[in-house]
């Protein structure tokens, strides 16, 4: 998954990626997963409303 999500970032950003450091990379990849389970959260929680 996070293998995935590198080869999209870099196809975004190209050569900058290459020169981020490692740590920044591993940032990036944290906020994506806390919004990705943000928003998770939201649709599990309005589906529970609609019940």
């Amino acid at each position: 998954m996070a293998f995935l999500t590198l080869q999209i970032l870099n196809s975004f950003y190209g050569r900058r990626l290459k020169s981020m450091g490692k740590l920044e990379i591993l940032g990036m990849l944290f906020t994506l997963n806390a919004s990705r389970i943000k928003s998770q959260l939201f649709l599990r929680n309005n589906s529970l409303k609609d019940i």
